[in-house]
């Protein structure tokens, strides 16, 4: 029997706990058709780097979304607003 592959797909998949006991999951999946002349071993390692920029590029934004809520005031975070001095 000779199998034909057509289409390559790559998955990657990390946790990380930015906050104590709130692990968040992070995913990423990407599908490639392939060409019967092309490398399937070239066009996996491709696919899968630009998955592994895709996912690092997601915990990164997290990153920095959940270290510019941690450097709020408490009163930002609820979303209070302080009265003007004097008042």
């Amino acid at each position: 029997m000779n199998v034909k592959i057509t289409e390559i797909e790559v998955s990657r998949e990390q946790t990380r706990q930015f906050v104590q006991f709130e692990p968040l999951d992070f995913r990423v999946s990407a599908k490639a058709t392939i060409d019967e002349n092309e490398d399937r071993d070239k066009a996996y390692a491709e696919l899968s780097q630009i998955v592994q920029k895709e996912l690092g590029k997601e915990i990164r934004e997290k990153e920095l979304e959940m270290s510019a809520k941690v450097n709020m005031s408490v009163d930002e975070r609820l979303g209070k607003t302080k009265p003007p001095y004097g008042k």
